[in-house]
């Protein structure tokens, strides 16, 4: 039975004198609220106004191997240049020697092995399984697999799955991907680092003492510290975008219902997504065919970004809360796409911040009503982030979703004659592990939530390095629908950037024949 408001609220400010929200947090976000009263019609003004779409962008250009780790390591495989159990053991070596990132909840190690020797007998017969045969991956400890349990990095998750594999997993191993583990999520997919309780936290590979963002936090550090060029995450509220972009890799939330979340423990229906985290935007697409059993054309025409038109709220990013060098790097992203012959308008998006707080708003409550019966099981900071959906009574509820309601038609109404829209994925850069609190947490939503409530597809692309070399994600959003088509823009940016191939300090080669020089792109000063 629902809890009734005032006993949610009862929870929440009983947890608030000793592990719960504090009482400016709860004020704060209890004000927020009025955000939600939407009673205008959409502000649809542009500094730019066009009602001409522009060129369409093509999405027959998602096959271009030199730009793509996978379809590299596929070819190499193809030709005999090692074996599957060769690059499997390598990985796998490569993961004890970098333990202390904790990118790992589970190693599969016999299990992997014992595949990749069969991936590589069935080639010898002339016969292989699909795009991804022989490619090692890895999934977020939030999906099933059949080799073992799913906790979610917590006593609760352990219970709420089915053994066997979730239907994503198994179409990765029809593909012929051998899965390698499951990497470290933050508790219950969304809880924070919580090292006075002993967790094994996750470390970023460009800087130890820095986050990962989460909270597919093993997903996106393995990726960047090369232990396996792609995984599966999860994302509510930005869980895959986030560490991608404090990571330097690429991350992709598709479109919502996309892709199947069965087998996937769910924190917020409305807004979870599976999705890849991989090197490049192209790495993404090839993992997405996987999972949705469609196969793409391999060639095609390459049209390019030559008259596509694309917006960017430029304003809200010239803010004084903006680190440095994140604006700094947003502006030469523009300025790239710019030069790929895009038109780049200045936008204006409809009811921003009503969206923000929705998203909110509907991720707390509903992750809230599945685990909230287990507050006393939760480590400390993941009750926290439950005791803020404890706050929201059914009328939040209600004014939440009327605002997404109101939204989905809105966004879709302005942006309707642009292909894309650009955004940091942060506005700032990694924090230090002791800083990667709930304030942090809620406030770095800002700009990757809202797609989820939108429904709208999302990538996360490396757009730079700090002066300390930490790095910044740019967000590229697209129609609902367009994942290939967002995916494609993405990969167009790869193609004349070099962010993406910049190794972190932690880093092993991904066998012997990808090794790229260390710090090969320059650094974005502040």
């Amino acid at each position: 039975m629902p809890m009734a408001p005032e006993d949610r609220r009862g929870v929440a400010d009983a947890g608030a004198s000793e592990t719960g929200v504090n009482a400016e947090l709860r004020d704060r976000l209890t004000q927020s609220l009025d955000a939600l009263h939407l009673d205008r019609s959409p502000d649809l003004t542009r500094s730019k106004r066009s009602e001409r779409r522009g060129v369409e962008v093509r999405d027959t250009d998602l096959r271009t191997p030199e730009h793509s780790e996978v379809l590299q390591l596929a070819q190499l495989l193809a030709e005999g240049a090692f074996t599957c159990e060769e690059l499997v053991q390598d990985l796998l070596d490569a993961a004890g020697r970098l333990s202390s990132l904790n990118v790992y909840a589970q190693r599969f190690d016999d299990h992997a092995l014992a595949c990749a020797r069969e991936a590589d007998a069935l080639r010898r017969a002339g016969r292989t399984r699909g795009a991804l045969h022989g490619i090692p991956v890895a999934v977020k400890d939030v999906l099933s697999t059949r080799e073992a349990p799913t906790t979610a990095n917590s006593r609760v998750g352990a219970a709420t799955l089915p053994p066997g594999d979730a239907p994503v997993v198994h179409r990765l191993r029809a593909a012929g991907a051998v899965v390698l583990g499951k990497t470290t999520t933050m508790e219950l997919a969304c809880g924070m680092p919580d090292r006075d309780g002993g967790e094994a936290v996750p470390r970023n590979p460009w800087e130890p003492d820095h986050w990962t963002g989460g909270s597919s936090s093993g997903s996106a550090s393995g990726v960047a510290a090369r232990l396996f060029p792609a995984a599966l995450g999860s994302d509510t509220a930005g869980s895959i975008r986030t560490p991608a972009a404090l990571c330097g890799v690429t991350g992709f939330k598709p479109t919502h219902g996309k892709v199947s979340t069965a087998g996937c423990l769910m924190l917020s229906p409305d807004m979870d997504c599976v999705g890849p985290i991989a090197q490049t935007a192209i790495d993404c697409a090839v993992i997405m065919e996987a999972i949705l059993g469609q196969a793409q054309p391999r060639t095609g025409d390459t049209v390019g970004l030559v008259g596509v038109r694309i917006a960017a709220e430029r304003e809200r990013y010239e803010s004084p809360d903006i680190d440095p060098a994140v604006r700094t790097a947003f502006r030469a992203a523009i300025a790239t796409f710019e030069s790929l012959g895009a038109t780049v308008d200045d936008v204006t998006l409809p009811g921003y911040e009503a969206l923000r707080v929705a998203s909110r708003v509907l991720w707390t409550t509903e992750a809230f009503a599945t685990f909230g019966a287990a507050l006393d099981t939760v480590r400390p900071p993941t009750r926290q982030l439950l005791e803020v959906g404890a706050m929201h009574s059914g009328a939040d509820f209600a004014l939440a979703r009327r605002a997404i309601a109101w939204g989905q038609q809105a966004m879709a109404q302005a942006l309707s004659p642009y292909a894309a829209v650009l955004s940091p994925t942060r506005t700032c850069l990694a924090p230090l592990l002791e800083e990667a609190t709930i304030e942090w947490q809620l406030s770095t939503h800002n700009h990757t939530s809202i797609w989820n409530v939108l429904g709208f597809p999302a990538v996360s692309v490396p757009m730079g390095l700090s002066a300390d070399g930490l790095p910044m994600g740019l967000q590229i959003i697209g129609a609902a629908g367009a994942d290939r088509q967002t995916l494609a823009i993405a990969a167009h940016y790869q193609s004349v950037t070099e962010w993406h191939r910049a190794r972190p300090p932690l880093a092993a080669p991904i066998g012997r024949h990808l090794q790229r020089p260390r710090g090969s792109a320059q650094v974005v000063a502040s």
